[in-house]
């Protein structure tokens, strides 16, 4: 693959069929996305250990009341877009490099990107694993990778 040349779109799906193509790929929760490696801190923030065998990307499909988008700043940088994620009973603090969704936050702002969720009966989430921070060498965070509004 010549990674120069522009990618041709192949099929272009409604909400319905992107549904049904992504549907393989949902796990029950969280913690089954990351084939049960996921360890919630008491912050509510969730990591992997460095080195697990087991997958670093993963989904799940969780009611629209299951899923806020928040903004948080730390000490006096910009603000953050995060998400409050409830999966299986246990609620995670998740970071959102979801381009999709940051894009539809700087543009709309955080209550549009709400309005988004609160439109739809159902959010899938696509959920994905950091590279270790330096202050935190052993532990790769979960983060929100994508949102698909249901």
């Amino acid at each position: 693959m010549d990674m120069g040349t522009p990618m041709k779109v192949l099929q272009t799906l409604d909400a319905q069929g992107m549904a049904a193509a992504i549907a393989a790929g949902v796990s029950g929760s969280l913690t089954l996305a990351f084939d049960g490696a996921l360890v919630r801190a008491a912050s509510r923030k969730a990591y992997v250990p460095t080195g697990n065998l087991g997958r670093s990307l993963g989904a799940i499909e969780i009611p629209s009341t299951d899923i806020t988008f928040f903004e948080h700043c730390w000490r006096d940088e910009k603000p953050k877009l995060r998400a409050r994620v409830t999966s299986a009973g246990q609620i995670f603090d998740l970071s959102v490099p979801a381009e999709a969704a940051r894009a539809r936050w700087r543009a709309a702002g955080l209550a549009e990107l709400k309005a988004d969720v609160q439109a739809s009966s159902k959010v899938h989430v696509r959920a994905g694993l950091s590279r270790p921070m330096s202050s935190k060498p052993n532990e790769c965070y979960s983060q929100v990778n994508g949102v698909v509004f249901l």
